[in-house]
């Protein structure tokens, strides 16, 4: 087998300290996460996880900077996509959508991270949230201007989209119970995968929207 170049042997490694530390992270908290067991789970030592991101709130910063980063960098590159504000709307729920349910991990860190006031977040992290947001406020802010868009506070057309889909995959256990506890008597189903989930998000938000 041949042996992978340094930079490749490099790369590898922060994947798995990443995914080894979303999870830590999301299950336990900042506070509760310890190296030593995101190491372990990731295969090296705590020593290599140091040279490859640094501390423990260094580690933190690097999995939100990635996960926010990479939702951010999809969310400009596919509402380019269409030029129709209202379409480019159920893009970006789509997008945001995807993504969160790419990461079973996420949505949990996430409500973590609200509830304490964001304690934990970089100014670079906060960064990468301003980028998705400013996607959603451009494509608010054009739709009013050409009259197709009923005027709005951006922000609270953000945290509508942006709560109820986090909101929802990390909902996915609660719904189980609800389900096993009277799904019959409700008639209606609790576990909508999360594509479906995000088209009728996707349309309720542009219905609402539209002039």
């Amino acid at each position: 087998m041949p042996i992978a170049p340094p930079k490749d042997r490099g790369r590898g490694t922060i994947d798995n300290i990443f995914n080894a530390a979303v999870r830590h992270f999301s299950m336990k908290g900042y506070e509760g996460a310890r190296i030593d067991e995101i190491a372990g789970e990731a295969g090296i030592n705590k020593a290599s996880i140091y040279y490859h991101v640094g501390d423990k709130a260094e580690l933190y910063q690097m999995v939100i900077d990635r996960i926010l980063g990479t939702i951010a960098d999809r969310v400009a590159e596919n509402i380019k996509k269409s030029p129709v504000n209202e379409d480019r709307i159920r893009i970006f729920v789509k997008t945001i959508a995807r993504n969160i349910g790419a990461n079973e991990h996420f949505a949990p860190l996430m409500m973590r991270e609200i509830a304490s006031g964001g304690a934990h977040l970089s100014d670079s992290v906060m960064l990468q949230m301003m980028r998705v947001f400013g996607a959603l406020f451009c494509i608010l802010d054009e739709g009013k201007n050409e009259g197709k868009l009923r005027p709005v506070n951006p922000l609270v057309v953000h945290l509508m989209i942006i709560g109820g889909l986090v909101f929802y995959m990390a909902g996915g256990s609660l719904r189980q119970r609800i389900g096993s506890l009277g799904e019959a008597e409700l008639q209606i189903d609790l576990d909508i995968p999360m594509d479906k989930a995000a088209e009728q998000f996707a349309d309720l938000i542009a219905a609402a929207l539209r002039v």
